[in-house]
């Protein structure tokens, strides 16, 4: 059985040869570049080039052939021609980590400029130069941090004034809504080559569709002081904005045809590790149907099973992302409030997909031996393994400074501890 085939079986609640493998099949799946570097250093194979940075904000890598076959991978992504902040998945130029020195590829586009702390401004070579929006690493940092990621800007996003829409004229403009065909072509083109040339299942990353809320702590506080304020004008907003979505999803699904079999759609968390940001009440109010109408246009004009990727305490909010048409949950944050893996199989193991959850990135991965993270990795394939619908991968991106003995026998347990007894 090829990986195409195995993803496919899983993801309509079936029982392959064995669990599919993810590391790298999205931007919510991958491995940061220093615990990449030396994932690499490890299994010999730093010969096989720098990896390019797949998305800069997280300084997470496009995960290279050499360790894909190594681990037995299955997904790849097919991503968008731009990552979130703009830089163009093009033109790569040599970088080094500012953490421990090793070689990256960056876009061809980026820029950057030394800050008084000695940490990095970056900024896309199209702005010609940084400002408010530019991104920062800190001396010391991992990460290409956002404008409003500090307590203080945060805080004036949260406070400030959320922005109405005039949705008489969204309404109106619907129509006018434009793909850029250089994003169309860009999708074309990676979906086809990579749906000819290999076996792999490909999960599409979407558009930056828009859906409500918005992702960010920011954008779904506001949102929520509007839902108080002015619950009328949320609920004819989400639909409009549901509205903008399926426009943007018309040429996108036309242009990637059935070749992919996962679409990530949104990235917003629902919840942080005690309790969900929203109401499971004021979210199935509110949220349900706006997202209801996206899933059903994917699954209507497409095979793709639609992804949601929320982190966060989210076991009250399952029932109403699956009546809301969402196939797949990632990350799976098992260290959660109510996020128990034997509780959340038993209750929605038949219902939706639980990709992630594998291995506890905040604990277990950076901390424990190789021996506790095997352990765990078999544990969580007994629970979460029997009738399909599971795909592992650890608890979001594996971070920086995890040990690279602890990622392979990660992986080489999930391989073992997930076969099925047919294929045994």
């Amino acid at each position: 059985m090829n990986s195409r085939e195995r993803v496919r079986k899983t993801i309509r609640f079936e029982e392959p040869d064995r669990v599919p493998l993810d590391l790298g099949g999205s931007i919510c799946t991958s491995i940061c570049a220093g615990a990449y570097n030396q994932l690499k250093k490890y299994l010999g194979l730093s010969g096989i080039g720098a990896p390019e940075i797949w998305e800069v904000f997280t300084m997470t890598v496009r995960v290279q052939e050499p360790i894909i076959e190594r681990f037995g991978l299955d997904v790849i992504p097919i991503g968008r021609r731009r990552d979130v902040m703009g830089f163009t998945r093009t033109g790569w130029k040599p970088w080094r980590l500012p953490s421990d020195g090793s070689e990256i590829l960056m876009p061809g586009d980026f820029c950057f400029e030394e800050m008084e702390d000695g940490g990095y401004r970056a900024y896309p070579a199209r702005m010609g130069r940084p400002g408010p929006w530019s991104f920062c690493m800190p001396k010391g940092g991992h990460y290409f941090d956002p404008p409003a990621s500090s307590g203080a800007a945060l805080m004036d996003a949260v406070t400030a004034e959320a922005p109405r829409v005039d949705l008489k004229k969204a309404r109106e403009s619907l129509d006018e809504i434009e793909v850029d065909p250089a994003d169309l072509e860009h999708f074309r083109n990676e979906s086809r080559h990579y749906y000819e040339n290999t076996d792999y299942s490909l999960l599409a990353e979407g558009m930056q569709i828009g859906l409500p809320a918005g992702e960010g702590i920011a954008y779904l506080t506001n949102t929520i002081i509007q839902i108080r304020q002015d619950p009328d004008y949320v609920h004819e907003m989400f639909d409009v904005t549901a509205e903008e979505a399926i426009r943007r999803l018309r040429p996108f699904l036309d242009a990637i045809e059935d070749r992919c079999d996962v679409i990530l759609v949104t990235c917003c968390d629902f919840g942080n590790q005690q309790n969900e940001f929203i109401d499971p009440d004021m979210f199935r109010e509110f949220y349900v149907a706006p997202y209801k109408k996206v899933n059903d246009y994917i699954h209507k004009h497409s095979n793709m099973k639609t992804m949601f990727h929320v982190c966060g305490a989210v076991s009250r909010l399952i029932p109403h992302f699956i009546e809301a048409g969402v196939d797949i949950l990632n990350p799976v944050q098992t260290m959660a409030r109510g996020m128990d893996p034997e509780n959340l199989k038993r209750q929605f193991g038949d219902k939706i997909v639980f990709w992630g959850g594998g291995a506890e990135t905040q604990t277990t991965l950076p901390l424990g031996s190789a021996a506790d993270v095997a352990a765990e990795v078999k544990e969580r394939m007994r629970i979460f393994k029997p009738g399909g619908g599971f795909v592992f991968n650890p608890v979001h991106n594996i971070q920086d400074l995890v040990p690279p003995e602890n990622i392979v026998a990660a992986y080489d347990a999930a391989r073992e501890a997930g076969l099925y007894d047919k294929a045994r």
